[in-house]
């Protein structure tokens, strides 16, 4: 007599506004969750049949349920095997109520599900601080590396151009090599084209977000390469307000000139054969935040093997260090929750050290420019990291065990 294996349960996914575009998502509030899903879904369809649902239809489910959502906005009514997948950056989780919304105190917003998905160890114990003991948290971060890391294979560009959809400044279209004075742009959605040469440093940053730390980052590169050239930085912005986010950078772009390095600001949605030649165009990928949940732009980057200039604290603590990054020191300080409108300082977030900063973009233009070896070394290190921290192969095995958990 044949056995068959029994079919395997559906595996149910939901993330809030899935019916907005990608390039809609861009710098919307939580709108990361929706890559992060993007990532986790091959690994989920490995395990079993995936289905998206609405909220609507998350009440009452006997499925397993990943949802992607920080705690505080979960759907009050949710499924029995319901586990919430967010990402946390900060040493203590909310514990209060605030404006009569009690989901605001995590621990009440997670005591109706069965298990809590992060992605960092230093959020995992952060909740774990809080919560029940008996409550399991598992640190699984967005499987990426298998994406990625093809493009370590290929020989990296010397020049690329891209072209899309939105604005672009560029410090030398603007004059900000000679003089401080320009005409204000326009920052309205066109067709734009730019080609990146030289050797290329990368950011990605939302402007309106001040943990990013990206004003540090346009200081610090401005004042070591500021009679160079041939150093070019790249500022991807993530925003959804094309007027806001420009007048914001512009003004920062302004009040630095004159320098003849050369500042390109990229406003607008990057298709992916785009954004994979922004990877390969970069030697380095920078990072200046005060805390990070997991940082994706950051490990897209290390996975194809761009070294970084980053500091080492939160989740990035799990990959970055002296072998595949020149590390920007950094300490703590006191801060509050970051959707608190109280602004209690209740936690503790990251204050980098801008001459720190500053001397990585000196020491990595040395590496890069004298020491190929050291710079390629460098780069295989940066991959490797990745791959034991947010490999498929990783999420798998950790995934399983959430399954056998839920039973």
């Amino acid at each position: 007599m044949t056995h068959q294996t029994p079919p395997r349960p559906t595996i149910q996914l939901f993330a809030p506004d899935r019916a907005r575009s990608a390039a809609e998502r861009l710098g919307r509030a939580d709108y990361s969750y929706h890559f992060v899903m993007k990532y986790f879904l091959p690994v989920m369809r490995d395990l079993g049949p995936v289905e998206f649902v609405d909220q609507k239809d998350l009440a009452g489910s006997a499925a397993d349920q990943f949802l992607f959502v920080p705690p505080h906005a979960l759907p009050r009514h949710v499924g029995e095997r319901a586990v919430p997948v967010f990402a946390w950056e900060y040493d203590t989780i909310p514990t209060d109520e605030w404006r009569g919304d009690e989901y605001n105190d995590w621990r009440r917003a997670l005591a109706g599900t069965r298990a809590a998905i992060t992605h960092s160890e230093y959020a995992q114990k952060a909740l774990q601080r809080s919560l029940p003991a008996d409550y399991p948290v598992w640190s699984i971060p967005a499987p990426l590396w298998d994406v990625y890391s093809p493009l370590r294979q290929g020989a990296s560009s010397t020049s690329v151009r891209l072209s899309y959809s939105g604005w672009l400044l560029d410090s030398w279209q603007m004059g900000l090599s000679s003089d401080f004075r320009f005409d204000q742009p326009t920052f309205v959605t066109r067709d734009c084209d730019v080609e990146l040469s030289g050797i290329v440093y990368t950011t990605v940053v939302n402007p309106d977000d001040g943990r990013k730390g990206w004003g540090e980052t346009l200081s610090a590169f401005i004042y070591a390469f500021h009679d160079n050239s041939d150093a070019t930085l790249v500022i991807k912005v993530v925003h959804h307000d094309p007027v806001r986010a420009g007048h914001i950078i512009c003004d920062l772009l302004a009040r630095a000139a004159p320098y003849a390095c050369r500042v390109v600001v990229i406003f607008g949605y990057l298709e992916d054969d785009h954004m994979r030649s922004l990877i390969r165009v970069s030697d380095f990928v920078v990072n200046s935040s005060r805390g990070e949940g997991q940082c994706l732009p950051l490990m897209e980057f290390m996975s194809a093997g761009v070294p970084a200039i980053s500091p080492d604290h939160t989740a990035m603590a799990e990959y970055v260090d002296a072998s595949n990054a020149f590390i920007v020191r950094s300490h703590r300080i006191r801060t509050h929750w970051p959707h608190d409108p109280r602004l209690i300082m209740r936690c503790f977030t990251y204050t980098i050290d801008w001459g720190s900063l500053r001397d990585g973009f000196v020491s990595s233009w040395q590496v890069v420019t004298t020491d190929s070896s050291g710079y390629q070394t460098m780069g295989e290190s940066a991959s490797r990291a990745l791959e034991r921290y947010c490999s498929q192969a990783i999420a798998r095995d950790r995934i399983t065990t959430v399954l056998e958990y839920l039973g």
